[in-house]
């Protein structure tokens, strides 16, 4: 097996581990460490510590080779395949149908019940996985495509917010500038030439927002990661695509923002502005208007989302899960244990701080990952049913010791 070099240290300190041995608990073998290797980046969709060769499995003592090329419906295992440039993909996920009427014969299932319509196989790209893939069993938790979807939008809604802002000031603030669009004007400067100058002014404002974004997200993203439990990394911001879009977004928001000032500012006509006869028209004040109720609506929709999130995450965190939650252990339960556990059980409840003990082949809080299907008696005839039943083993101190409430 090889190591990170996190592992390594922690089992063998400042040792040269190669060629040592470990033992693993749950397998009682000896391993032989053949290498050290960099933790796998962040984006990755798996973080091992130790990465064990395949062909250890085939040792009877752990699984077998025989297990392994008859047992197939094991699914311990992750496939991975690597195809070639262009291929098209159509061919192999036609035939995973057959494959699994040929090979696989789920237990208890009808001999007129194929096995394709009871399971599945399926093939993603491996770059899906994170964001689309939402398969039982995943190595870590994903993310999620609609969410990244969610907060693009809800920044894109505060960036048209800051850009309707920038408007409405730049707006406002026209007569004080009145007269240097006049005299520039008057000394003979082009409309287009003072779009330009307004434009640029609107892009330059932008570009000093964006450093000051870059720093403050450089400062505080630590402390987000550590409320979110993310593992954002600032140098994502470095890739090229990314970056790219970056550096151009300051042209975009300065130009929406600034592109109606700046029309409306450089059609001043400069005897009006010299003689001080200068006055805003009814129309801009109406447009103005509609920039303003539109912030202000977006704003209120945002506050309302942000408040019912809250909520949301409140209910999540008080509401009653009908058990017990607080003050519990649970531990890994060893097979080895079940002809003694009763004189273990009792062992525990000596001590005072023990309330009560029990056993379930999964907790509360982990996943319904253990299933069967049912079948239907009707005239003395057997008919499958779609239906899926869901269950956990447990002994009889289970509810006693969450505090469950049986209807």
């Amino acid at each position: 097996l090889i190591l990170t070099q996190t592992t390594a240290k922690k089992y063998f300190g400042n040792e040269d581990p190669i060629n040592k041995t470990i033992i693993l608990d749950n397998i009682k073998h000896e391993f032989k460490v053949t290498g050290v290797f960099e933790p796998l980046p962040s984006n990755s969709h798996m973080h091992p510590n130790i990465l064990m060769s395949f062909n250890t499995l085939k040792d009877t003592a752990i699984y077998g080779e025989k297990q392994l090329e008859t047992n197939f419906g094991n699914n311990s295992f992750y496939t991975y395949l690597l195809m070639p440039k262009g291929y098209n993909m159509q061919v192999i996920s036609g035939q995973l149908n057959a494959f699994l009427d040929k090979y696989v014969h789920l237990p208890g299932m009808p001999p007129n019940v194929k096995t394709h319509q009871a399971t599945k196989l399926t093939i993603q790209k491996l770059t899906d996985i994170h964001l689309q893939s939402h398969l039982d069993d995943e190595m870590e938790p994903n993310g999620n495509t609609k969410r990244v979807y969610i907060f693009s939008i809800i920044a894109a809604f505060i960036l048209l917010i800051a850009c309707i802002n920038y408007m409405n000031l730049s707006t406002a603030r026209s007569a004080l500038r009145a007269k240097e669009i006049g005299v520039r004007k008057v000394i003979g400067a082009q409309r287009k030439e003072i779009i330009r100058q307004f434009l640029g002014e609107s892009v330059l404002v932008t570009w000093v927002a964006l450093v000051f974004a870059v720093g403050l997200t450089w400062m505080l993203l630590p402390y987000i990661n550590g409320i979110s439990h993310l593992n954002l990394q600032f140098n994502s911001l470095f890739k090229w695509n990314i970056l790219l879009g970056v550096l151009c977004l300051p042209f975009v928001i300065g130009l929406v923002s600034g592109i109606y000032p700046a029309i409306f500012m450089s059609s001043f006509k400069p005897v009006q502005v010299l003689k001080g006869m200068l006055k805003v028209g009814d129309g801009n004040i109406s447009f103005r208007k509609v920039l303003v109720v539109l912030q202000f609506s977006i704003s209120i929709i945002l506050i309302v989302a942000t408040s019912i999130v809250f909520q949301q995450l409140r209910f999540i965190q008080t509401a009653s899960l009908g058990f017990n939650k607080d003050h519990i252990l649970t531990t890994a339960y060893s097979g080895t244990l079940t002809n003694q556990f009763e004189s273990f059980r009792q062992e525990l409840l000596k001590n005072p701080a023990v309330k009560d003990v029990g056993r379930s082949s999964r907790i509360p809080s982990g996943r319904l990952l253990d299933d069967q299907g049912a079948q239907v008696i009707e005239g003395g005839k057997t008919t499958p049913t779609n239906i899926e039943l869901k269950y956990i083993t447990t002994d009889y101190g289970f509810v006693s010791t969450y505090g469950m409430q049986m209807a």
